[in-house]
């Protein structure tokens, strides 16, 4: 199952940018403390968006070669692979995500398979900015270490929902920007 795998990491990478260094599980442990047992959503149920279909870039990325692969997995998902190291290694594939809503704000699930519990878990990327033209995108990492420890999905949405317009309750945002887009997956 594709899901059980790490997303838009679209996003991880930007938010935490050691993807280039070469144990690439330092970016699965750091993704790992922020993790939750259960998506937003049981079922994703936001369409996916087709104007995110592309190859993006994270500007804060150190290295200008490095891009994300944006496809759509179902209807209500994504599919993403990373490329680092200049562009040329596929470190994260086929990792799947889909957006849920929390009030009127989107959020990006990204599902993280935790290899000593044997099970899925989710971090959560919050999106606080798409442009009209679907070009540029500002998503924010949700860095609260205790969703773990919350055992029901309605705890996740709720805490969340306490903390919406909370700046601690987030990482540092992260900027993306389309470089093309990509018709043959919509």
């Amino acid at each position: 199952m594709r899901r059980i795998y790490l997303l838009f990491v679209l996003l991880f990478s930007g938010t935490y940018c050691v993807a280039q260094a070469e144990n690439p599980f330092k970016v699965y442990e750091y993704f790992q403390q922020y993790t939750g047992l259960f998506a937003l959503d049981e079922h994703p149920s936001v369409l996916a968006d087709t104007n995110l279909i592309a190859i993006w870039k994270v500007e804060e990325e150190e290295d200008i070669h490095n891009y994300f692969v944006v496809e759509r997995g179902s209807i209500n998902e994504y599919v993403f692979t990373y490329m680092n190291r200049g562009g040329t290694n596929r470190t994260y594939e086929n990792f799947t995500a889909f957006m849920s809503k929390i009030g009127n704000v989107l959020f990006l699930n990204v599902g993280l398979y935790n290899y000593d519990t044997r099970k899925p878990e989710f971090f959560y990327l919050k999106v606080t900015d798409i442009d009209n033209s679907g070009w540029r995108a500002t998503l924010s990492l949700v860095t609260d270490t205790t969703l773990k420890t919350l055992t029901s999905r309605e705890a996740v949405r709720e805490r969340i929902a306490q903390n919406l317009n909370n700046p601690k309750f987030y990482h540092q945002s992260v900027h993306f920007h389309k470089i093309l887009p990509l018709l043959y997956c919509k």
